[in-house]
């Protein structure tokens, strides 16, 4: 019997190629809830989805990335990057479904305080923006929620996403090479650009 997968983010870049992928495997039965399908912010609108899908495996893609935006709407963003992913686990603890696998997906947007270039995994984090300081509280919720429910989790730190569908930023440097074209960028960040369909080979590994 496959496994009943349920993506939350499933509209954006590496939600929608989760989609992609476990569509065509049949080991999965793979549901997506976008945007419009729930508001990861509000315990019961969550609940209600995963009421109605019983999952076995949720992978939580739902983010808000736009790190001005962050910094303008730090609620906002905490709400989604903090407390949506601690909804989910709650949601499941509540519907008995705690033998559930969660997988969070953060950022390597925790580090950042620029003491050092690359960090490793265990390494202390140092948020410096709101997005980077929300992603962490999701990562520490996540952890929390899920020890009180004896639930099984992975928390996976992505960076700098590049992928064959959308335009990144990535795509830009190399387009700049081609084209023999300057463009004006920071010169204090270091990061490990990260191929979309690794990621996801790796989570998909990591439900196995």
């Amino acid at each position: 019997m496959p496994k009943r997968v349920l993506i939350f983010g499933s509209d954006g870049m590496l939600g929608s190629e989760f989609m992609r992928r476990m569509k065509k495997d049949p080991r999965y039965l793979v549901f997506g809830c976008g945007r419009k399908c729930a508001d990861i912010t509000r315990l019961a609108s969550v609940a209600a989805v995963i009421r109605k899908r019983r999952p076995d495996v949720i992978i939580n893609c739902a983010a808000k990335i736009n790190v001005d935006r962050c910094e303008a709407e730090p609620l906002e963003a905490w709400l989604v990057n903090a407390i949506g992913p601690g909804n989910i686990i709650h949601a499941l603890a509540k519907l008995g479904l705690s033998n559930a696998l969660f997988v969070h997906i953060s950022t390597s947007d925790v580090f950042g305080e620029g003491r050092k270039k690359f960090w490793s995994v265990d390494d202390s984090p140092h948020p410096v923006n709101v997005y980077g300081w929300s992603k962490l509280g999701g990562e520490k919720i996540t952890a929390a929620e899920a020890r009180m429910a004896r639930m099984k989790y992975f928390i996976v730190r992505t960076a700098w996403l590049y992928s064959r569908s959308k335009n990144t930023f990535i795509d830009t440097v190399a387009d700049s090479i081609i084209r023999r074209k300057a463009i004006n960028i920071a010169s204090d960040q270091f990061n490990l650009p990260t191929e979309i369909n690794n990621l996801v080979s790796g989570v998909m590994f990591l439900m196995d």
